[in-house]
């Protein structure tokens, strides 16, 4: 029996994306690790971005605590075999006046949905379920091929036709990638 992968974790460290991947197969746990070397699409920047004020909900804190400096760095995402509910953490950093190094701490872990029928915790945001919905896509767009430049597939397409590949040849090339 084989169960498909799922992002786990993505943080950005350094200006590089760092990915961990999660799956079963044939009872066998496996975890897979991808970390970009040439950097990442501005949409994925963007989709972390979007979570700040997801951060700021869930702690209750108000826009003006840390306006200009708060930023989520990463996500680790949880999902409970026995239950189906999935849940997540946000990493996240924020720039403190007169420090060099930042404020480093992560949101409490919540569940999308309640793990029980009768159950009362506190539940992720659906903004932020969304946000985090869309940051997976983006993730997963880069590995997929999108990248800072241009989509993997395309420079294939473009470098191809720049160098008198045959369109089947191109085309051929951009499946096995995609395999």
């Amino acid at each position: 029996m084989t169960t498909a992968i799922r992002i786990a974790k993505a943080k950005i460290k350094d200006g590089q994306l760092h990915v961990e991947l999660e799956g079963m197969e044939n009872d066998v746990e496996r975890k897979m690790s991808l970390k970009s070397l040439d950097g990442f699409h501005p949409d994925l920047q963007a989709a972390f971005d979007a979570l700040c004020p997801s951060v700021r909900e869930i702690l209750e804190w108000p826009s003006n605590l840390y306006p200009d400096s708060l930023r989520v760095t990463g996500v680790s995402w949880s999902f409970s075999e026995g239950t189906g509910v999935e849940g997540a953490v946000l990493v996240c950093q924020a720039a403190l006046e007169g420090c060099t190094s930042p404020f480093c701490f992560n949101t409490p872990h919540l569940p999308f949905e309640q793990y029980t029928e009768d159950g009362n915790a506190p539940l992720m945001p659906d903004g932020a379920q969304d946000a985090l919905g869309e940051l997976r896509r983006e993730v997963q767009r880069y590995i997929d091929g999108k990248r800072a430049q241009l989509n993997l597939f395309d420079r294939i397409e473009t470098i191809g036709r720049e160098n008198g590949i045959p369109e089947s040849v191109i085309r051929a090339t951009q499946r096995d990638y995609a395999a």
